[in-house]
């Protein structure tokens, strides 16, 4: 039994570092077409008589209908990646447990392990999983986190071309 569980852990951090990249990613383009969005409306808000006396609410409707069709489909491609490896972890360790189930059943009925024997190691296996949901959870929101680090990080890191005037 304890075997299927060091190759349920090691299938699960297999999947975890294959979905990395694309949690960072994807959760990094949410970031910056959310932001794009944002910024968007915001210019539009302030130059709206602009746009009103030149008569191109066209441009504001376009504009924005981009920007929002653009920002809706990046937090669905950020949702799926952040949101998939829990129920994966979930998963992952629900068969592990059903296999394990299966294999102490079997013992019993040969008569080579006890009862409670398989209560005690099920309730350990699900002692062992339950951080690794908590993780999945964690680790999502980590990865958006960071995402919106390097998008602060960005605007910390630009230029200020503004002149000082000395007094």
């Amino acid at each position: 039994p304890a075997l299927v569980v060091y190759i349920d852990t090691f299938i699960m951090i297999m999947i975890t570092r294959f979905l990395s990249p694309y949690i960072v990613k994807y959760s990094r383009i949410n970031s910056e077409k959310t932001s794009q969005l944002s910024s968007g409306v915001q210019e539009n808000l302030n130059n709206f008589k602009v746009i009103k006396a030149f008569q191109r609410g066209d441009y504001f409707t376009d504009s924005l209908n981009k920007a929002s069709q653009e920002s809706y489909r990046a937090a669905i491609y950020a949702g799926i990646f952040n949101n998939v490896i829990r129920p994966i972890y979930d998963f992952s360790s629900n068969i592990a447990l059903l296999i394990i189930l299966v294999f102490c059943i079997y013992m019993i009925i040969n008569g080579s392990l006890s009862v409670g024997f398989l209560i005690a190691f099920i309730d350990y296996a699900q002692r062992f999983y339950s951080p690794f949901s908590i993780l999945g959870f964690l680790y999502s929101d980590m990865q958006r986190a960071i995402a919106s680090w390097g998008r602060v990080d960005q605007i910390l890191q630009l230029e200020n071309s503004l002149k000082i005037k000395n007094s």
